[in-house]
């Protein structure tokens, strides 16, 4: 079973909540849950919609975590520098 699969939520409500609800609950929407300028995010790039098929976020091509690039699929292949700032300032 995949996140959200057979619960009968909007594959969107889904991302919502494991993202700007879950900061909600825990109290921390000052620092996180939306990407706005000013909040802490991490970032996670696939191929494919997850809105369509949330089995999409299995399939990462891109990690962002704590302003560093962890993980890019083009960066393993040796098509670029690895571990570098992903925002400028960083």
């Amino acid at each position: 079973m995949t996140l959200g699969e057979g619960t009968g939520l909007p594959t969107a409500y889904v991302l919502k909540t494991a993202t700007t609800i879950a900061a909600e609950v825990l109290g921390l929407t000052d620092e996180m849950g939306t990407l706005a300028p000013g909040l802490s995010a991490d970032l996670l790039g696939v191929q494919g919609d997850p809105l369509a098929d949330l089995r999409a976020l299995t399939r990462p091509l891109l990690v962002v975590a704590q302003g560093r690039v962890a993980n890019d699929r083009f960066m393993l292949a040796g098509c670029g520098p690895r571990s570098q700032p992903a925002v400028s300032g960083v």
